[in-house]
């Protein structure tokens, strides 16, 4: 009975261990919208819930990544969007 709960006493927190290891943690990420990424333009990305970059480098210097981008044509011009997420 004694080797039967040593070795739950040792089996137990590895297996609890191992299990949560595998598992990823939730990035965090979201959309951002400029109408241009030109820099000469002065125009800035707005991110929803992170606030304004002047550069995709700036987003890259604050930790983000860019995964996805495109353009949204619209009758008075076109958007770019940008979804982003956090790096590891």
């Amino acid at each position: 009975m004694k080797t039967i709960a040593r070795s739950l006493a040792i089996a137990v927190p590895l297996l609890y261990s191992q299990a949560f290891a595998g598992a990823p943690m939730p990035v965090k990420g979201t959309v951002c919208y400029s109408k241009s990424l030109r820099p000469a333009e002065n125009n800035r990305i707005a991110c929803a819930g992170i606030g304004e970059f002047p550069s995709v480098e700036a987003i890259y210097a604050a930790g983000f990544r860019v995964v996805s981008s495109g353009v949204i044509q619209e009758a008075g011009g076109s958007t770019i969007f940008l979804i982003i997420e956090e790096r590891k």
